[in-house]
């Protein structure tokens, strides 16, 4: 979470100093907001909320949308690393199948062939019987 003020619409209500005295202040001169901290820890973060609604002149506000974008796209960005990740094991496998299947395709083709010879030998044999 980051805090923004702009001082130039400030009133000077003191509200937002009230609800969190830690992260705003006033200058004494005049009573215009500054800020102690732009990013607050979080134990702070409802009562930094709450300083942002009382502000009367709306001079207040925050980026926690930004940091929640930031957060949602990283873990987009893992999820598409995961899932590319995923393919890529499934191309493996499949790769691996394909090379399985060719050597099947291989060994039956031999087997064919043998089985060729035989019934080729089996023919001349039964050839040389009849003569």
């Amino acid at each position: 979470m980051k805090v923004i003020v702009d001082q130039n619409k400030c009133v000077a209500s003191g509200q937002c100093v009230l609800a969190t005295p830690r992260v705003f202040d006033q200058r004494e001169e005049d009573g215009i907001v500054f800020l102690l901290t732009e990013t607050p820890p979080e134990d702070l973060a409802d009562d930094v909320r709450q300083a942002v609604a009382l502000c009367p002149a709306q001079a207040i506000w925050l980026e926690e949308q930004a940091d929640k974008a930031d957060e949602q796209r990283g873990k987009a960005e893992e999820e598409a690393d995961k899932a590319d990740e995923q393919r890529g094991k499934a191309e493996e496998e499949a790769d691996k199948a394909d090379e399985q299947r060719g050597k099947a395709e291989e060994e039956a083709d031999k087997a064919d062939e043998q089985g060729d010879k035989e019934e080729e030998q089996g023919k001349a044999e039964e050839q040389g019987d009849k003569q």
